[in-house]
């Protein structure tokens, strides 16, 4: 896979489309992701991409092999340049992938909130796309994902509900990728009857998903169908078939390395430690929860790096924020000070022509206009934060510390 070559002074537009639906549509481990990487940022460096299309599918290239490479936080970074692009184009539906690739990242690295309110824009900038096949089928997958969040939040009836909104959508694809689209939404609904508790509902949608990935045998279909043959073992094990169970999960781990992902395998070895602690093999569940606590040791590794990675770009751009801000509060006290002190010394001025009894002005009236002015200054300055916060304006170096 990836076996073509793109450098500089050799580019073509056949080639780079190839790489194109091999690294985003494929997404397999294998890859020299040095070379391609080197070839992709060669590309765009030297202004060979000529059109938009051409640049963003660049940017989504980026993103998936620094994914595939572990590198969640270049990831992220190409991702959002992307982004960009298309929002300064007015692609929208682009602009959505770009949100829905980096929701993906934010949830895989567990860092949930980022990763909802990612798929929220997405799913808004979807809306002013033109109805397209590609529009069906991102918005069959936004609304998967967005089960994924419900799930994590063990919200299982609002996850199904919007398993059955993908499903909405995955009936308008017309293309030959909707059997996939359909059995990858029947897997994770197997998957929510899994954790209802409720095996033989899991399995009726688990087999759906089976029977409609028996026709294909490319990289994505044979990767789903492993986890479709975990989900399966795993419905056996509630049911305490265990022999079943076990065949389904050997199944798995006789696979080619290539069709198994880092969270399958992590899966797989936690529901063979729980088969191996049903059987009493204290051999097999050491070797099994062995290999289990090694890739989560991984992916909380990995993880930890996005999480501080992000919460370190956030403290830099707040500290840049406060230090220039701080002159413009200054300013705002001062003139505050000085509305102050020009009112007091009008007030005194006044008084000097006036009969004595009224020399000294009612102490009263003064404080009131002075807290007054200060209460209108606070609201002001609450209402901006509040939008400031609220929009997240902290991340777009445009907006002015003003």
């Amino acid at each position: 896979v990836l076996n073509v070559c793109i450098s500089y002074g050799q580019y073509s537009p056949a080639t780079f489309e190839k790489l194109y639906k091999e690294v985003t549509l494929e997404k397999n481990s294998n890859t020299d992701f040095s070379s391609k990487l080197g070839e992709v940022h060669a590309l765009l460096n030297n202004s060979e991409l000529k059109t938009t299309e051409e640049k963003l599918k660049a940017y989504l290239i980026l993103a998936n092999l620094y994914n595939l490479k572990g590198d969640r936080t270049a990831s992220i970074k190409y991702a959002e340049e992307g982004r960009k692009l298309a929002y300064e184009k007015s692609l929208y539906l682009w602009e959505s992938r770009f949100y829905g690739f980096k929701s993906s990242i934010y949830r895989n690295a567990e860092m949930h909130f980022l990763g909802e309110e990612e798929l929220s824009k997405a799913l808004a900038s979807a809306k002013k796309a033109d109805p397209s096949n590609d529009l069906y089928i991102f918005k069959a997958n936004a609304y998967h994902e967005m089960a994924h969040y419900a799930l994590g939040d063990n919200r299982i009836k609002d996850a199904m509900e919007e398993m059955y909104e993908s499903n909405i959508w995955v009936s308008k694809i017309n293309d030959s990728s909707k059997d996939f689209f359909l059995a990858s939404n029947y897997q994770y609904m197997g998957i929510l009857f899994n954790r209802m508790n409720k095996p033989d509902s899991a399995l009726v949608y688990l087999n759906r998903s089976l029977n409609l990935t028996r026709k294909n045998t490319n990289h994505n279909t044979e990767t789903l169908r492993n986890y479709v043959f975990n989900y399966i073992g795993e419905a056996y094990l509630k049911k305490n078939d265990f022999d079943r169970a076990k065949s389904f999960f050997d199944s798995v781990s006789v696979s080619k390395l290539q069709f198994r992902t880092i969270d399958l395998n992590q899966e797989l070895y936690n529901n063979l430690t729980t088969y191996f602690e049903k059987k009493d093999n204290l051999d097999s569940i050491k070797v099994y929860k062995h290999k289990y606590d090694s890739i989560t040791s991984i992916l909380l590794q990995s993880n930890a790096k996005t999480v501080n990675s992000v919460t370190g770009k956030l403290i830099r751009q707040n500290q840049m924020l406060e230090e220039q801000t701080k002159p413009h509060l200054w300013l705002i006290l001062i003139v505050i000070l000085g509305t102050a002190a020009l009112f007091l010394t009008i007030k005194r001025k006044k008084a000097v022509k006036e009969e004595p009894h009224v020399l000294q002005p009612e102490p009263v009236a003064v404080k009131t206009e002075e807290l007054n002015i200060a209460k209108e200054t606070l609201t002001m300055l609450e209402n901006k934060l509040a939008v400031f916060e609220k929009e997240q304006q902290f991340l777009d170096p445009n907006v002015s510390a003003t």
